[in-house]
């Protein structure tokens, strides 16, 4: 490669609202070689793609990601707050965004070549139900050898090696 690899963290979250599906179809758009994102688990133990603990600062709700089912975190606007700093062109792809699954997002970034990063996004403890989970996705999806799995929690890591060691 002659050129330094681009990966859109959290989709093109600099034009879209991160880590929605708007991100990473802009991402594609814009010749990302890959993509980079955070997975949580919503209640009913669907992983789901977002980045912090609550929804306060996308969404201006006081409520924790691991307390409302997928279902519920789809019904959630997470985009209009990316709305007041979004330039004018980038406003359409902010009208209304949702929490997507990770099943969603791995089916849009299916034809993509570059690398998919995923975050599990975890403590130390309680990992093994949101590592059990992705790999499920991940296991039923047929993706190529490019998915890199990461996280703070070393023991979340793990627990992905054990269940899928081509990961």
């Amino acid at each position: 490669m002659t050129h330094p690899l681009i990966v859109a963290h959290r989709g093109a979250s600099a034009r879209a609202p991160e880590n929605t599906i708007a991100a990473f179809r802009r991402a594609i758009a814009d010749g990302a070689d890959g993509v980079e994102f955070d997975v949580r688990l919503a209640a009913d133990g669907v992983p789901v793609v977002f980045h912090d603990a609550d929804l306060r600062r996308v969404a201006s709700q006081n409520v924790l990601v691991a307390q409302l089912t997928a279902e519920q975190l789809r019904s959630i606007d997470v985009g209009s707050r990316f709305m007041p700093k979004a330039r004018q062109h980038d406003r359409e792809t902010a009208e209304f965004e949702c929490v997507p699954m990770l099943s969603e997002v791995l089916r849009l970034l299916s034809g993509m070549q570059g690398p998919v990063y995923i975050e599990l996004k975890c403590a130390d403890t309680g990992y093994r139900p949101l590592a059990a989970a992705v790999c499920r996705v991940l296991s039923d999806l047929e993706l190529p050898p490019r998915v890199i799995v990461k996280s703070f929690s070393l023991a979340a890591i793990r627990e992905v090696k054990a269940i899928l060691p081509y990961i």
